[in-house]
């Protein structure tokens, strides 16, 4: 039985640099501390739609996220250094993704900048990685650092899996590869791919693909 997925088309990346890479090192170059603001305190965890990725501009209160976020909307985020969900930002405005623009970079799925605040303070030379679409709650939620990719290919890397509900298992698993401009995978892709799966009825299934690729 075939997959839900979203995806279109790319072009040529750095093969050789995986998610933190191309999104955490391009984003929080110049992060510092969180700003001081308000959480928003979660009592269960939930994977409430499709989750898209951000990374969080600390010192500077920016976000840029995968898709089409709005105001309002929550991002809870992970520290991954010391792979942890550290909190909650609430998005006050949307704009343009000026850091992926201003490194030549473009996501098949569209990409905004948005800023926030958070309560939360993190190290400012860690790297956050945030997901809009899902509601984490710090005291139940873990990071998963023996995952396996759920299509089982070897040249697929876990970048990121999450146990919401704190029963040991992955809910949510994110994905890198290198890739060809139709989103399959290609040891001499020009793209890199980014692939989201979700535990759906027991079994992780992917329901998003995103692939970076230099604008021009």
């Amino acid at each position: 039985m075939s997959e839900p997925v979203r995806r279109s088309g790319g072009r040529r990346t750095d093969r050789r640099v995986g998610l933190a890479g191309l999104l955490l090192a391009a984003a929080l170059g110049s992060a510092g501390a969180a700003p001081p603001g308000r959480v928003v305190r979660v009592e269960r965890a939930a994977i409430l739609s499709v989750p898209r990725v951000c990374v969080l501009l600390g010192g500077r209160g920016q976000s840029t996220c995968f898709g089409q976020p709005t105001v309002g909307e929550r991002i809870a985020f992970i520290d991954m250094v010391d792979r942890t969900v550290r909190g909650e930002l609430v998005i006050e405005s949307v704009g343009p993704p000026t850091e992926l623009e201003s490194l030549g970079l473009c996501v098949s799925s569209g990409a905004h900048g948005v800023r926030g605040t958070s309560a939360a303070r993190l190290d400012e030379s860690h790297q956050v990685v945030g997901l809009r679409g899902a509601r984490l709650n710090p005291r139940i939620s873990r990071v998963l650092t023996d995952a396996l990719p759920p299509s089982g290919r070897g040249e697929e890397s876990v970048e990121l899996a999450i146990d919401s509900d704190g029963n040991g298992r992955a809910d949510l698993v994110l994905t890198q590869y290198s890739c060809d401009a139709t989103g399959a995978m290609s040891a001499s892709g020009e793209s890199r791919c980014l692939d989201t799966y979700v535990e759906q009825r027991g079994t992780l299934r992917r329901v998003q693909q995103d692939i970076l690729r230099n604008c021009h």
